[in-house]
C-alpha cells in the first residue's frame, strides 16, 4: 500500500522523538530527563539493533529513502555520530541525510528560555563534527518549525549540508 502511495517516497524519523532518543549501544554518558517538566517524553526514547534491522525491511519493501533525525539537544556529539553510523550501516544507500535536531527554534536553554540561534548552531556544530569523523554520511541542517528566519540564517552560515526542512502545519 505504501508503495501505491508514492513509490518514491522519502520516510522521515524525527520529530519530537529524535530529541528525546538514545542509542541503546552506546556505552557513554547518557542525557537526563529528570528535569523535563515541559518534555514531551519524560523518559528516553530507546533506539535498538532490531528497531533499524526492521526499518531497513520497510525501506527495502517500498523503495522509500530515509532522512534520520538524531539527538544533539539532549544527547551528545558521540552518541549521535553512533547512531549516525549504525543507521547508515543499517539503510545502506536509502539514506539521504542524517538530521541533526527537529525544531532548534523551540529548544529551551539552561534559562528555560528559548535558545538563540548561536547557541543551536554551535550545537549543531559540534554534532556534525562528531559525525563526519565517525562515517561518511549526508547531514541535514535544522528542522525549524515554522520558522523560516532560522532556515535562512542557517544557510547563510554553512554550505555542509544536503538539505534545509522547515516545517508547515497547515491550521496550526
Amino acid at each position: 500500500m505504501l508503495r501505491q502511495l508514492n513509490p518514491h517516497g522519502v520516510l522521515r524519523l524525527g520529530g519530537n522523538s529524535s530529541d528525546y532518543s538514545v542509542w541503546s549501544e552506546y556505552r557513554g554518558p547518557l542525557p537526563h530527563f529528570d528535569q523535563l517538566s515541559h518534555a514531551v517524553f519524560k523518559r528516553p526514547y530507546v533506539i535498538t539493533p532490531a528497531q533499524l534491522a526492521n526499518l531497513r525491511g520497510f525501506l527495502d519493501a517500498t523503495g522509500w529513502k530515509l532522512i534520520f533525525g538524531v539527538n544533539v539537544h539532549r544527547g551528545s556529539p558521540a552518541m549521535a555520530a553512533e547512531l549516525a553510523e549504525a543507521v547508515q550501516r543499517a539503510a545502506g544507500d536509502h539514506l539521504l541525510a542524517i538530521q541533526i535536531g527537529n525544531e532548534p527554534n523551540l529548544y529551551h536553554g539552561a534559562d528555560g528560555q528559548f535558545m538563540a540561534f548561536d547557541e543551536y548552531m554551535s550545537m549543531w556544530r559540534a554534532g556534525a563534527k562528531a559525525i563526519r569523523q565517525r562515517v561518511s554520511v549526508p547531514i541535514a541542517g535544522p528542522d525549524a518549525g515554522q520558522t523560516t528566519p532560522w532556515v535562512l540564517q542557517f544557510a547563510k552560515q554553512t554550505d555542509e549540508v544536503v538539505a534545509l526542512t522547515r516545517h508547515y502545519y497547515r491550521g496550526g
